[in-house]
């Protein structure tokens, strides 16, 4: 948890703590699809407000730190 807290400090500054399928993109540079497909899966964490879906900037974090370890 503590590499996460310290991730969390220094990745996505410019980003709110919660973030929408928009700005998921940009942070992570795919397409709209590619996005829609990680939260409907659940690989990144998200709710809805109203037909809105929002995500945690937290679990954009997490899902980034976990994709790493898996690929070293």
């Amino acid at each position: 948890m503590a590499d996460i807290e310290k991730m969390y400090d220094k990745m996505f500054t410019d980003y709110p703590d919660v973030v929408s399928v928009p700005q998921l993109m940009k942070m992570l540079s795919v397409g709209r699809h590619a996005a829609y497909e990680l939260v409907s899966s659940g690989e990144i964490q998200s709710f809805k407000v109203g037909k809105n879906i929002r995500i945690p900037k937290i679990k954009v974090i997490e899902y980034i730190l976990g994709a790493r370890r898996c690929c070293l």
